[in-house]
């Protein structure tokens, strides 16, 4: 993987959409792969770089942006995750619109990244927001991550009667 993100940067030079098309799909390959400090570094380099050739609102940009956020909070620095999800969640809503599948979805993280840093109130506040528009949507998996990660927000703060409502849903919207 490091070779070919090196490739990447040096061979794609001239064709910086193609670039960034790839870029997203290294940044994948590194997080799937769990190696989110490797996919971190990566990103941090890639989407000032990308930022400066394409513009910092081009959709390739705003989705390194959204990884660069969750290999940040993945490596275990959601104080530094969650500026990250803030400003790609403004810059979603002004590209795609208020509700967008991209700003739901931005929002869904950014809700998980509060819940991690123990601001519930905002993390609930989010999550409910979420599962309101991927409930209406159709978009089920992200629903069911909405649910899963809201589930596991509330038993973190003792509700697990509220908890267990939420993952018997998330089971039924996998199974649909």
């Amino acid at each position: 993987l490091d070779r070919g993100a090196t490739r990447i940067v040096d061979e794609l030079r001239g064709q910086p959409e193609l670039q960034a098309a790839l870029m997203v799909t290294m940044a994948e390959s590194y997080n799937s792969l769990e190696e989110n400090v490797a996919a971190r570094d990566y990103l941090e380099t890639s989407v000032p770089a990308m930022a400066a050739t394409l513009g910092p609102d081009h959709p390739e940009v705003l989705e390194l942006r959204y990884l660069l956020g969750l290999a940040t909070l993945y490596s275990g620095d959601a104080a530094a995750a969650k500026p990250i999800h803030e400003d790609n969640l403004a810059r979603q809503q002004a590209v795609h619109g208020q509700n967008s599948f991209e700003a739901m979805r931005e929002t869904r993280q950014l809700a998980a990244v509060d819940a991690t840093l123990g601001n519930y109130d905002a993390a609930e506040t989010g999550f409910l927001l979420v599962l309101d528009a991927f409930r209406s949507s159709g978009h089920d998996d992200q629903l069911t991550k909405a649910l899963l990660d809201y589930g596991s927000m509330l038993r973190r703060v003792d509700r697990e009667p509220e908890e267990e409502a939420l993952l018997l849903e998330a089971l039924a919207n996998r199974e649909q």
